[in-house]
């Protein structure tokens, strides 16, 4: 009898140790958060990522299938899917922008995110040509942002407004929205651990790595003249910003693994289960965690690296993450202003004691159609009237699943017309007022050139001078090529 009353304790604490850990990890991946921070972080990734699509990648397009040749990330993929070329990928990314645009000015869908999602997937694995290692995680960012709360602005705010419309929230909120916020915040706290790992290398730890890196930046130079001018030993600077930089990537992983713990705090304060003292001491932790993770990629972006809109994105996470929610939710009360007005105009104009809109809805979608096609004609890049025409598509098609099917609401319709319209513009505006014209076309130009192609050198050049800045041209090139062509030796 005594052995068997001992071998039912000894069960009985297995059982309370697994259902201690069960709990734990429930309350860790599933525990309560303010929903205004996957708000902000979804729509703020959306926004960013279009203009990244349109401004920063681009421009690169005309290095796709140069020569008939190309080596995708994946082995399988050479082998199922076509060459790529320029027209390919500029289609992809206008049509991640469009369509990351479109969300972030409307409501996310779990289709379109994993719509989103697949094509940006896409967009980097086709070529070896992209080789930004934060593509990888962007793409586990948009994975995780498919179980995202989809709640509009209005529901968001209003549900902060009390502590009963907070709770009531947050147990309607499913659980796996509830975990992928969770999830990728250990995500990033794993990417953070890695790169610090990484960075134990002698030349890294020694600050060699980063005092080469630094010598292009004008702002650590005057840095380093300050530290100099002061009687401290240049080695010593280096030294300590090489040490400073992995202590510092450690310090943020662990804020995002102690996200969860952190969010939950605020939940307790809304309810008010939590002392005060405990209170101020989570905020002080969000708030070191916070001010590290900008401060480290603000002093990254110093460097000058050529690693695209990385520290943007980083930053933005690390806001979502670990700023105020009272903070987060004044930004996002004040940005969607505009949005919110219209979506309360249209729902005004989808009253049912309204009359029948059936013919202004036609007619508004017809005109977005019309006009976005014009717009991806006027871009003149390869690939951006084929996105052009497939918004015009979209829109036929919400046009005939609400006046015929009636699947879809009037006010959603007018939501994604309006949306379309709004992205289709601001993507005209990012490809045609700012360089990317000009930095595709040139960088088209010197391929060709460097490869013994005058002709097709010569028609890039021409192009590229016409979108040039005033500042900046490829008229010596251009001439260069018009001479090889009518062969007679290049003017010097």
């Amino acid at each position: 009898m005594p052995q068997e009353n001992d071998s039912a304790t000894s069960t009985d604490r297995t059982d309370s140790h697994r259902r201690a850990s069960f709990t734990f990890f429930s309350n860790y991946l599933l525990g309560s958060h303010d929903p205004i921070r996957p708000y902000v972080l979804l729509r703020g990734l959306l926004l960013l990522l279009a203009f990244d699509c349109w401004i920063e990648l681009v421009p690169h397009a005309g290095r796709y299938g140069a020569g008939g040749f190309n080596v995708a990330h994946f082995e399988w993929l050479d082998a199922v899917a076509p060459l790529p070329t320029p027209a390919l990928y500029i289609g992809v990314q206008c049509l991640c922008g469009l369509i990351a645009l479109g969300m972030a000015c409307t409501r996310p869908h779990r289709a379109l995110m994993a719509l989103l999602a697949g094509l940006y997937t896409y967009g980097w694995t086709m070529s070896m040509l992209d080789s930004y290692q934060h593509h990888y995680l962007l793409s586990l960012v948009l994975l995780c942002g498919i179980f995202f709360p989809m709640t509009p602005a209005e529901q968001v705010l209003a549900a902060r407004s009390s502590v009963s419309n907070a709770a009531a929230a947050r147990q309607t909120e499913a659980h796996e929205t509830r975990a992928s916020f969770a999830v990728l915040g250990l995500t990033f706290s794993i990417v953070y651990v890695f790169a610090a790992i990484h960075k134990l290398e002698p030349q890294w730890w020694q600050g060699d790595a980063l005092m080469r890196l630094g010598r292009s930046s004008e702002a650590v130079m005057a840095l380093e003249q300050w530290w100099l001018s002061a009687g401290f030993d240049r080695t010593q600077l280096w030294r300590l910003l090489g040490k400073a930089t992995v202590f510092g990537q450690l310090l943020i992983a662990s804020g995002y693994a102690a996200a969860p713990l952190l969010h939950r705090t605020e939940s307790l304060n809304r309810t008010g289960g939590a002392g005060r003292i405990w209170l101020k001491l989570m905020f002080g932790f969000k708030l070191m965690f916070g001010a590290a993770a900008i401060l480290f990629h603000a002093g990254t972006e110093l460097l000058d690296l050529n690693i695209g809109w990385f520290s943007y994105y980083m930053m933005l996470c690390a806001a979502s993450y670990f700023f105020p929610a009272s903070m987060l939710s004044w930004i996002a009360s004040t940005c969607t202003v505009p949005a919110r007005f219209i979506a309360h105009k249209i729902a005004e104009r989808s009253q049912p004691h309204k009359p029948d809109d059936s013919f202004e809805i036609t007619i508004f979608a017809i005109l977005v159609a019309i006009v976005s096609a014009a717009l991806g004609a006027s871009i003149d890049l390869p690939g951006a009237f084929t996105a052009g025409l497939l918004v015009a598509g979209t829109l036929i098609g919400v046009v005939m699943l609400t006046l015929f099917t009636r699947k879809l609401a009037r006010r959603a319709a007018m939501a994604w017309i309006a949306g379309s319209a709004l992205s289709m513009a601001f993507m005209w505006i990012a490809l045609t007022q700012t360089t990317v014209r000009f930095d595709f076309y040139r960088f088209v130009g010197g391929d060709h050139r460097r490869r013994g192609e005058p002709h097709a050198a010569l028609a890039a050049y021409i192009k590229a001078n016409r979108y040039a800045p005033e500042e900046d041209n490829r008229v010596r090139q251009e001439q260069e090529m018009r001479a090889l062509v009518r062969g007679t030796h290049p003017p010097r």
